[in-house]
């Protein structure tokens, strides 16, 4: 072969190389390119750094001046980050193999992430030549990883248990709550299904409910209950969704455990406060009801009776109101399981409210049998019972109903056990009463008066009458007796004798005694503008009226609003109302008395008479009671008490008024022991105020 043939082949040789050199270059430029990197080269003897497109761009090194220098790359990076790349490049040439570096580059839009692979390549006696390098951007691969930790994180740290499964329900991955709540740990719980750990009876069915609803709808949430290791039954939330692309199936589940034994165990003690007494622990009155509904119905079809036993204690205010809330409190528990243990299991008691107790004794053929079991509880009275340092003695009331005899439904069994009860108090309490129809028939009646009386207080159907008080040496009228008085329309005047009671029961006669203490207080004062000034009132106060925390600022502000001067105004009050509870009642007189009012004595004769207690009363009269002044002249006991109260009356300095006077006789002999003064249908019937006015005018002595 010649050597121009030669120097031919050689060159297409060479070109071939240069050719496969090229085709390699643009192949490893395409591999950088796909993989994101970008090569640099620096010269350590001349400083001159030699940067691919990418490495610029990566860098934001357009706008540096030709050459590149290491100190361009670094000037590049945040502040903070220079020291720490300049430190290795420099320890770079004692090094052997490649340094990895990760460093932040600030942009006009976002901060960017680098990595970056650095070596030396040395000449073959091994002395550094220049630093050659790679480089990456990472960005977005940090900021998936930072994200895949802190799902990590929230995966672990959640208080709820989730395990995930495959499509066939096979748990892969289970966080430490799911361990915890389920009581089974991550190696027990992997490669098993749900359904496989909870062994639970219910299980095996809730777990087809759920694959039902998953296949139709992808979710499912709902309450489950599991067997723990210890046995014992754990209350769950389960949540179960499915994980899977727009019309695939669902290649994963997610299920979440939620603990809820706290708020089941709330659900039920919310359940039983609202059917259980919350002071003695008994039924309350919704749960006796259903009670009573279903003990009726089963009665019925098995032609059996019931009875209603209500008991109400009697005096249980004065304990409340003397030892305080707390001992009755005690009392009452005491009392529930005592009462507890004089029935049957099968019976129930229940508090209604208060001192209100009802029992319900089911399945008996014999109504005797409820009257025993009343007669074991009041003979239960007799035993004390011991609250604190105190042995307390307390009597109770108890009013009988038998279904179906004496009504055939709750409302009515309950209605007239409540009305037997409050017989058994009318006559003398510590006693029992069966219902009777008779009894229904009056009660019905004292009912319709309660509402007629209600409204009678609310539209001011009320009167005023007056009945004169005569001194008796001048015969002059030195006073009047203030006296309620229901003009009823359409029916009339009503008896005091009949709504008083029920005024004083139903608490109505406190409203009904402010209104009488500022009519009278109003009309006196007329009186004294009319010429009458030396003219007194006297107004009676009711039990409920005296035991008024409110007492004294309303009658202060009676005096006040009508301008009558105190001292003449007269509170008229019964030994029985003040020997309840001498202590505060001598100190509502005393704060009375403060007030320039005179106090009177009512129906005295016939209560305590205890001289040593009305010595320290703040009283200005005595009243002597009507039963004593209308056998005067012919029953000769009664003729020593009058004669005894008024001389006793003398020795205390109180003034002496005698009611009911109504013959000559009674005034004659009155006259003679030298009584102050006296009032009675003799002198004058009460009056409304007009003719009380036309008397006044008269001036006519009225004996």
């Amino acid at each position: 072969m010649s050597r121009e043939q030669q120097g031919d082949r050689q060159d297409i040789a060479l070109k071939q190389s240069q050719e496969a050199l090229l085709r390699c270059q643009a192949s490893l430029a395409r591999a950088r390119k796909l993989a994101g990197l970008g090569c640099w080269e620096l010269d350590l003897a001349s400083g001159e750094l030699t940067c691919s497109a990418d490495v610029v761009s990566l860098y934001g090194l357009e706008d540096c001046p030709a050459p590149l220098s290491l100190s361009d790359m670094e000037n590049a990076l945040l502040p903070e980050e220079r020291e720490v790349m300049t430190q290795a490049f420099e320890r770079l040439p004692q090094t052997e193999g490649m340094v990895s570096l990760e460093h932040r580059v600030p942009g006009p839009e976002r901060e960017r992430i680098i990595h970056q692979l650095t070596e030396v390549e040395r000449d073959p006696g091994g002395r550094p030549l220049r630093l050659v390098g790679a480089v990456r951007e990472v960005t977005g691969l940090r900021r998936a990883e930072r994200k895949l930790e802190l799902l990590g994180q929230v995966f672990e740290s959640t208080s709820e248990g989730i395990a995930v499964s495959d499509g066939e329900g096979r748990i892969f991955m289970v966080n430490s709550a799911f361990s915890h709540l389920s009581g089974h740990s991550e190696q027990d719980a992997l490669g098993q299904s749900l359904s496989q750990l909870n062994t639970h009876p219910q299980a095996a069915k809730l777990f087809t409910q759920i694959w039902e609803v998953l296949g139709q709808e992808g979710y499912w949430q709902g309450e489950m209950v599991s067997q723990g290791p210890d046995g014992q039954d754990l209350e769950h939330w389960l949540t179960v969704s499915a994980i899977q692309r727009p019309q695939e199936p669902a290649t994963n589940y997610v299920w979440a455990l939620r603990d809820i034994s706290e708020i089941k165990r709330n659900e039920e003690q919310i359940t039983y406060l609202a059917y259980h007494d919350a002071l003695t622990g008994l039924p309350n009155r919704m749960l006796f009801n259903d009670r009573l509904n279903i003990a009726m119905a089963h009665a019925q079809r098995n032609k059996l009776t019931l009875a209603i036993l209500f008991l109400d204690l009697d005096n249980f205010k004065n304990i409340n109101d003397g030892l305080g809330h707390a001992t009755g409190d005690q009392l009452l528990q005491q009392l529930a399981e005592r009462l507890t243990d004089l029935v049957r299991d099968e019976d129930t008691v229940a508090r209604l409210g208060g001192d209100e107790f009802i029992m319900l004794l089911e399945g008996k053929r014999d109504p005797q049998y409820s009257v025993r079991v009343a007669d074991r509880i009041l003979e239960s009275f007799k035993k004390p019972f011991a609250v604190g340092e105190n042995d307390l003695h307390v009597t109770g009331s108890i009013g009988i109903t038998i279904f179906p005899e004496d009504g055939e439904d709750l409302e009515t069994l309950v209605a007239n056990a409540d009305m037997a009860m409050y017989r058994a108090k009318a006559q003398g309490r510590n006693s029992y009463t069966m219902f009777t129809k008779a009894m229904n028939s009056k009660i019905k009646k004292r009912m319709a008066m309660e509402g007629a009386l209600r409204k009678a207080v609310e539209q001011e159907e009320f009167t005023v009458f007056y009945q004169p008080k005569v001194e008796l040496g001048s015969g002059g009228v030195v006073g009047m007796e203030a006296l309620v008085r229901w003009l009823r329309p359409d029916e009339g005047m009503v008896s005091p004798g009949d709504f008083i009671p029920v005024a004083e029961e139903t608490g109505l006669i406190v409203d009904i005694g402010q209104w009488v203490l500022a009519q009278a207080c109003r009309q006196a004062q007329q009186w004294h503008e009319q010429g009458y000034d030396k003219l007194h009132i006297s107004v009676n106060l009711s039990p409920r009226q005296f035991q008024q925390k409110d007492l004294v600022p309303t009658v202060h502000g009676s005096l006040n609003s009508t301008g009558l001067p105190p001292q003449f105004l007269e509170l008229e009050v019964t030994e029985s109302m003040v020997m309840n509870d001498v202590d505060d009642a001598i100190i509502t007189l005393e704060e009375l008395a403060d007030l320039g009012v005179e106090l009177s004595m009512d129906d005295f004769g016939v209560g305590y008479s205890n001289l040593y207690y009305l010595k320290r009363f703040p009283m200005n009269t005595l009243k002597i009671d009507k039963s004593f002044v209308q056998d005067i002249t012919s029953e000769p006991d009664d003729r020593s008490i009058v004669d005894t109260i008024i001389n006793m009356s003398r020795s205390l300095k109180l003034k002496v008024i005698a009611e009911g006077v109504e013959t000559n006789e009674q005034l004659k002999f009155l006259k003679d022991l030298e009584c102050d003064q006296m009032q009675g249908f003799l002198f004058s019937r009460p009056l409304p105020p007009e003719e009380i006015t036309q008397l006044l005018a008269s001036e006519a002595r009225l004996h």
